[in-house]
C-alpha cells in the first residue's frame, strides 16, 4: 500500500507550481523578445502583416529591404497589388 504523508504531497505540489513558474517564465520571455532574435537574423525578407479576406483569400504585406509589398493570394495565384517604399509608409 502507498504512504501519502503531508510532507510529500506539499514537495509535489510546490514541484509543480515550481515547474508552472518556469514555464510562464519561459513562455513571457518568448513573447516579449522572440520578434527581436528572429528580425536580427540578417534575412532581407519580412513578413509584416496578413489579413484573411476569406478562406481561399488573403493579403499579405512583405518586407523586402528598404520596400513594403502588398500580394494577393488566392487559391492558385498570387498578384503584386503594390509597391510601397518605407518612406512612403512613415507620417511626420
Amino acid at each position: 500500500m502507498v504512504e501519502f504523508s503531508l510532507g510529500k504531497i506539499a514537495w509535489s505540489l510546490l514541484s509543480f507550481f515550481f515547474v508552472l513558474a518556469l514555464l510562464g517564465l519561459t513562455l513571457y520571455l518568448i513573447k516579449r523578445y522572440g520578434s527581436n532574435l528572429q528580425n536580427k537574423t540578417g534575412k532581407k525578407v519580412r513578413l509584416v502583416e496578413t489579413l484573411n479576406l476569406s478562406t481561399k483569400q488573403r493579403l499579405i504585406l512583405v518586407e523586402v529591404e528598404e520596400e513594403n509589398l502588398l500580394i494577393g493570394v488566392s487559391q492558385g495565384n498570387m498578384t503584386l497589388l503594390g509597391r510601397f517604399s518605407k518612406s512612403d509608409s512613415k507620417t511626420e
